[in-house]
């Protein structure tokens, strides 16, 4: 039992640690670190393990368990052994330094000191986690803000794309830049898909897709999702997230830089698996969000004919991973 318990529990160690929630990536991950020790302890053939310990605290982890998992996970709190109680540690200290004050005055002071010494130490770690918890809460106001921010560029975008889909010209129509050689028209994406403006699309693009990540993360541990549909998401994703730093670390007119940005992506997404899963992930997107991930194609799409009309073999290789139209 012990070794099953601690297979599974370093299998959700790993998952655990791709949670972006600092707070409860450390929790979670300290939870689990721990309880692989206990059953470590177990298989070496210790009868007890002197680990203090107490069960998993993370919202919806029991619930996200089979029942075999769940009644190993009551096995293991049976051997748990709980953290002492500090008022009885110091009732029995005091009790033991009165009881030798006849002739131990030394050992008595010496013990006096290092309590001291402890509850000094204690003060000094709460101050810690005090700071430590001042400086979160004002990291989640910083996030909080920049979320707000964020929230009015989509609002800005989502009415320009409306604007520039009104004002398209028809089928009949003949624009200007149909009547430019494609060599021009080539130029002109190239300039425009690393501009100032495109990057900072893209920043929003990824910041919207790392969220999903989380999103469908959650969803696993809680029980909410099949695990296979949520690992099929977040693989696609982070390939999507990896595409798109790649696009904003080249500056505009930097050939080369660009020439290697396009190799990387040919490469990555020829040894990428397809992306799966796109019913369950498309139901889970706002309609702001389905404007940007439209957005993504399009930058992809110019992207892909870049890469054609530079490096003529490649085509094919890279194409959308995900499409609301889908």
């Amino acid at each position: 039992m012990a070794l099953r318990v601690r297979n599974r529990k370093a299998s959700e160690l790993e998952r655990a640690l791709r949670f972006t929630n600092f707070d409860r990536r450390f929790k979670l991950a300290g939870e689990l670190g721990r309880d692989i020790e206990i059953c470590n302890c177990a298989i070496s053939g210790a009868s007890v393990c002197a680990i203090p310990s107490a069960p998993v605290s993370d919202p919806g982890y029991r619930q996200s368990l089979s029942p075999q998992d769940l009644a190993d996970e009551y096995d293991l709190d049976s051997v748990r052994l709980s953290a002492p109680d500090m008022k009885e540690f110091l009732r029995e200290a005091i009790a033991e330094a009165a009881g030798s004050l006849d002739g131990e005055a030394a050992s008595y002071r010496e013990a006096m000191k290092s309590m001291k010494e402890e509850l000094s130490a204690c003060r000094d770690r709460i101050e810690e986690l005090s700071a430590s918890l001042d400086f979160k809460r004002s990291e989640l106001e910083a996030a909080e803000e920049e979320m707000d921010e964020l929230a009015e560029k989509i609002s800005r975008l989502e009415s320009e794309i409306a604007g520039l889909k009104k004002d398209a010209p028809g089928p009949e129509e003949k624009t200007e830049a149909e009547a430019v050689p494609a060599e021009a028209d080539s130029g002109e994406k190239l300039k425009s898909i690393f501009s100032r403006d495109y990057k900072a699309l893209m920043a929003i693009i990824k910041e919207m897709k790392s969220s999903k990540i989380d999103f469908f993360v959650d969803r696993m541990f809680s029980g909410k999702e099949d695990p296979d549909v949520c690992d099929g998401i977040v693989d696609f994703l982070k390939s999507d997230v990896a595409i798109l730093d790649m696009l904003c670390g080249v500056a505009d007119g930097d050939r080369a830089a660009k020439e290697a940005a396009f190799r990387s992506i040919v490469s990555m997404m020829h040894q990428a698996p397809p992306p799966a899963q796109q019913s369950a992930y498309l139901s889970a997107m706002s309609d702001g969000e389905k404007v940007l991930e439209l957005s993504y194609n399009e930058i992809i799409s110019r992207v892909e004919a870049d890469i054609e009309s530079e490096f003529g073999g490649f085509r094919g290789r890279i194409a959308s991973t995900s499409s609301p139209s889908r």
